[in-house]
Formats: C-alpha cells, sequence, structure tokens
C-alpha cells in the first residue's frame, strides 16, 4: 500500500520529471541509529538532513512511502550517465529500498517493490531496459565515490521475476 509522506521542496527539484526510466536504490540508518538501522522514519530524517530526495521508499514490511510528487524531479542519482545522457533526475524515478546491501531485502519489499514498479511502467511506458540499480549509472567510470545500491543482496532475478514473468530486469 502506498502512503504519502511528502518531503519538503527543499529536498527536491520544482522542476517537471520526464519519466522514461526507473532507478533502484537502498538506504539505510545504520550510520546514525545503528541499534535500529532499518526505521523508516530514521530513514526519512536522512532526506531531511542530507537534502536528498527519491518518489518512493519501499519499507521492510512492503509498505511504500511516496515522498515526491511523480510529476516532479527528485535528487536521487547524483552524478550519473546511462545511455549517453548524464544527470538521470530529470528522467528517472528513484526507488529506494530500506535495506544496506549486506542484508538480504525481504520478499514484502520485493512483492510490493516490483508491482509498484510495474504500475510504473504501464503509466509511463516504460521499457524493462530502463530499470536500473543505481551502481549500473554512476560506476567507477562515472565518479570515483561510485555508488554500490541496490548493491550484491539485490535479487535481480527474483524481482524481474515479479516485474515481468516472461523475463527478466
Amino acid at each position: 500500500m502506498i502512503h504519502d509522506r511528502p518531503l519538503p521542496p527543499a529536498c527536491y527539484a520544482t522542476r517537471p520529471l520526464m519519466p522514461d526510466g526507473i532507478l533502484l536504490h537502498y538506504i539505510s540508518a545504520r550510520n546514525t541509529v545503528p541499534t535500529d538501522p532499518y526505521n523508516p522514519n530514521a530513514c526519512f530524517q536522512i532526506f531531511l538532513d542530507e537534502r536528498v530526495s527519491a518518489h518512493f521508499m519501499v519499507l521492510r514490511n512492503g509498505d511504500i512511502w511516496r515522498l515526491v510528487s511523480e510529476g516532479l524531479q527528485a535528487w536521487h542519482a547524483g552524478l550519473s550517465r546511462f545511455d549517453g545522457v548524464n544527470g538521470l533526475n530529470a528522467t528517472f524515478f528513484g526507488i529506494e529500498f530500506i535495506g544496506d546491501g549486506e542484508h538480504d531485502f525481504t520478499v514484502d519489499q520485493y512483492s510490493e517493490g516490483a508491482f509498484l514498479v510495474k504500475d510504473l511502467m504501464t503509466r509511463y511506458q516504460i521499457p524493462t531496459n530502463r530499470i536500473k540499480g543505481h551502481e549500473q549509472v554512476s560506476g567507477p567510470d562515472v565518479r570515483q565515490d561510485f555508488k554500490r545500491d541496490p548493491g550484491p543482496r539485490f535479487d535481480w532475478l527474483l524481482f524481474g521475476g515479479m516485474v515481468h514473468p516472461r523475463g527478466h530486469v
């Protein structure tokens, strides 16, 4: 289920999003709340503190928080490049899965996250080959402090089978 939990405008751009892709990330509060790194309110606070954003955050129980309107650009891609285009905030939805890249994501996250991705793909005519992990667009050829999310613990085969049962993401 999607719940609206909007971030303030200081955390995103008021420019329109021209969606043609979906970028998956992970977020945790392990550096700020090591005893409860998957606490969604602590993860939400990171967006506020860092003045960054994503369109959606998928909680461990599968609930989804809509953080930024689908019509606006979120600040999630940073230095990024895909298919000859730099700076993907203008064209990619950002979806954060609460996790840390060191532990498995939950079945509920995969299931509800796949439902969200399928919905976005259908409504915005986004092809399967434009569903990417942050690490695929912000790797070492793009930036020195390259991103590693959603990371090696993200099961792309499982997720892809849920998004598109006849093929994989």
